[in-house]
């Protein structure tokens, strides 16, 4: 017999299954299309958050804590052994893939955004922590303290993972590009 599963398991495992049809229907999504989804009835989405929006505050709360891609991948030994730029094209990747699922997510229901907590804010500098440490460990390859190369690094990541409105998108190998030689033409440098 399989055991039952907890409520913060049970949570989880929607909020895992509705997430696709949430960035495809955005607010317009119905509690049955979220059922569906998750492969539950929708008393059980009651039961488990009350309310449709309620889900879809979880929802946003949860992607936006969400420990990110790279740091995870960083912490699992995925930058080890590898040159500069295969660790920031790595760490590109996946911060461009993760942001661009949030970016999407909060497009699709920013009716029900909150302002970040100092909690949360304090949490978004501390995720930064495994790509400052990665980078510090090619701090001869450097040419600005790991910190704040780290802090450029996510920003171009966070700019190239935004659909719409910044211009056309950038890959990870044009991250890497910038990130590691800038945008000038090696002859325009000077020496």
């Amino acid at each position: 017999m399989t055991p039952r599963m907890s409520q913060d398991d049970r949570r989880a495992q929607i909020l895992d299954a509705v997430l696709p049809v949430v960035l495809e229907r955005g607010l317009a999504v119905t509690s049955k299309q979220l059922a569906e989804a998750a492969g539950v009835a929708e008393g059980t989405l009651y039961k488990s958050f009350g309310d449709k929006e309620s889900l879809l505050r979880a929802l946003v709360a949860r992607e936006g804590r969400r420990e990110d891609d790279a740091t995870a991948w960083l912490q699992a030994g995925g930058g080890e052994g590898a040159t500069l730029h295969e660790l920031v094209e790595g760490i590109a990747l996946r911060g461009i893939a993760q942001y661009g699922r949030q970016f999407r997510l909060f497009q699709m229901l920013g009716a029900l955004m909150q302002h970040p907590t100092g909690e949360e804010l304090a949490e978004w500098e501390r995720m930064l922590d495994p790509w400052i440490a990665a980078l510090a460990e090619r701090g001869d390859e450097l040419g600005l303290a790991p910190d704040r190369a780290a802090s450029i690094l996510r920003m171009l990541v966070v700019a190239a993972s935004h659909e719409g409105g910044w211009g056309v998108a950038m890959p990870a190998d044009d991250v890497c590009r910038v990130f590691l030689h800038g945008v000038a033409a090696p002859a325009a440098v000077p020496a």
